[in-house]
């Protein structure tokens, strides 16, 4: 999924009390443990770095956001001013999505109430805001069917255009088939789009037949400015597999092609949707569950209309609800795992484009209730939103690397000096010889744990790529061999120095601090605790 953009998620956001700080958490805990609609939400951050939340209370969606990563959260808006009778469940929630040029926007699922009733009647509601999230769009209606049954289990995303897509599960051909005493299997995929910042939609076009019932769709922009579907179907035999889909605006969209093939036959219900991520390098990064031979979670590099290459069982019983990012060459996996004592958030990492995977770890646990995990990225950070009885939690991913060395070229040089787009970048030059080098990484690596979202710690060896295997040991010595690290490629070091300060000279150890305002601070030999304060971020 496109994470830096939109997520949807399960979270615990309480809407009876707006309250700060531990007296927050006792209340989502609350809430949730009276009345588990209240975990129902989505979240994104915006460009600017800003988490934005939609969540359903009280015939209500409210959206709020926050600027400290989810330690505080602004006092909630509404986004429908009249109340609607919102629907939720494991894998429906509303969703929300942030435009390149800040507009917002949300959908979420409503239950008309009707005489005699209609129990899934469902229909797919949307609203957005142009400024900055204080007033909201009147909501509309987005499937052009209303027929009593459902149009549910929709996503919401944002392509790098600004185009929004909406997708969701809809019973329309299914009743079809029904009136003209035909079969139809499962439910269709339908999906519309804007190209005016959300003011108008076009006609709903079909995507697929026969998709499974109650499973999640999974979105994420192409490389190439399309958008990527991929979703649960349920094939001939009740054979409940996935497949892989562009939705096109021009023309009429193609046939699904089949994605994965491990022939789980069952006639129910798993809800239990996929996860999609595809890497600017075009690898489309899926993950599924199924149970063919036990529950199990499964990544694989999906090869529409064969199987997926690099499949890997990620984990087996106990696990659920997994999610997918990707930046540059990095994937992460995240999922829940149940036992008797709880829950359990676990993560793995690949640093290769999916090719090796880290052994798994835990990164987060719950004694009580919890939610499906949702990745976001935010500047090529992971971060997992994790919703539990004790309140809502926004888990920041530690750099966790296999001991890699990358070479740093003259030409690498303006990159790893660029400014980032927030918090700040340290690097810290130092040499195998230099006895005052440990001291800085140590206590550098110390502050990046304890600033974690604002700070990103990069180590540069002087020695050069001949010394390789010293180097890492080095590293593993010090417990740093988990940070991104870097050597010196060239074997005239005298022209890196001058490349990265004038006035250097070569001394060790070298301190170098990028801030996101454009600031640059250099610190040469051992720091003092007086800056280190100073690198330390506001």
């Amino acid at each position: 999924m496109y994470r830096s953009l939109f997520v949807p998620l399960l979270l615990l956001l309480p809407l009876l009390g707006f309250a700060h700080g531990d007296m927050q958490h006792m209340q989502e805990g609350q809430q949730a443990a009276a009345n588990p609609a209240a975990l129902a939400a989505g979240a994104a951050f915006d460009n600017q770095g800003r988490l934005w939340i939609a969540s359903a209370h009280d015939n209500y969606i409210w959206l709020r956001h926050s600027d400290d990563y989810g330690k505080t959260l602004s006092t909630p808006v509404k986004v429908n001013q009249q109340p609607e009778p919102i629907f939720v469940s494991a894998e429906i929630s509303p969703k929300v999505a942030v435009g390149p040029d800040g507009t917002i926007y949300v959908t979420w699922s409503v239950l008309p109430k009707a005489d005699p009733p209609h129990w899934w009647k469902i229909n797919v509601r949307f609203a957005r805001s142009t400024d900055d999230g204080k007033h909201f769009s009147k909501p509309v209606t987005i499937n052009d069917d209303r027929g009593r049954y459902t149009h549910s289990y929709d996503a919401l995303a944002v392509d790098h255009n600004g185009r929004v897509y909406i997708a969701w599960l809809d019973a329309r051909n299914n009743k079809a088939a029904a009136a003209a005493n035909q079969s139809y299997r499962g439910l269709s995929v339908y999906y519309t789009w804007s190209d005016d910042d959300g003011q108008s939609f076009a006609s709903n076009h079909k995507l697929a037949d026969h998709s499974c019932e109650c499973c999640r769709i999974a979105l994420s922009p192409t490389p190439n400015g399309q958008m990527a579907a991929f979703y649960r179907m349920v094939y001939s035999g009740q054979i409940r597999d996935h497949a892989f889909s562009i939705l096109r605006t021009q023309g009429q969209p193609k046939q699904p092609e089949r994605a994965t093939f491990s022939n789980w036959h069952i006639t129910a219900c798993p809800e239990h949707g996929p996860g999609l991520a595809i890497g600017n390098d075009g690898i489309r990064h899926g993950v599924w569950f199924e149970a063919s031979n036990g529950p199990a979670i499964w990544y694989g590099q999906l090869q529409p209309g064969q199987p997926p290459a690099r499949k890997l069982k990620v984990a087996g019983p106990g696990a659920s609800h997994a999610d997918i990012a990707v930046h540059d060459k990095t994937v992460w996996l995240t999922w829940n795992q149940v036992s008797d004592t709880g829950y359990k958030l676990k993560l793995r990492v690949s640093h290769d484009s999916g090719k090796h995977f880290a052994q798994e770890r835990v990164i987060a646990s719950a004694s009580g209730a919890v939610d499906s995990p949702q990745l976001m990225l935010n500047d090529g950070h992971a971060y997992v939103a994790w919703n539990t009885a004790a309140g809502f939690r926004l888990v920041a991913v530690q750099p966790q690397r296999d001991a890699t060395l990358v070479s740093l070229t003259m030409d690498d040089i303006p990159n790893l000096l660029a400014t980032p787009k927030q918090g700040k970048r340290v690097v810290e030059f130092w040499a195998l010889y230099c006895v005052y080098c440990e001291p800085n990484l140590s206590a550098l690596a110390k502050l990046e744990q304890a600033y974690p979202e604002r700070m990103r710690l990069v180590t540069v060896a002087t020695d050069g790529m001949a010394q390789r295997e010293t180097i890492m040991a080095r590293l593993q010595h010090m417990h740093m061999a988990t940070y991104p690290a870097r050597a010196y490629a060239s074997t005239n070091p005298a022209r890196m120095n001058y490349r990265i300060a004038k006035n250097w000279g070569g001394t060790l150890p070298f301190t170098v601090v990028i801030d996101a305002n454009g600031s640059r601070h250099d610190y040469l030999g051992k720091l003092t605790t007086a800056q280190l304060k100073q690198i330390a971020p506001d």
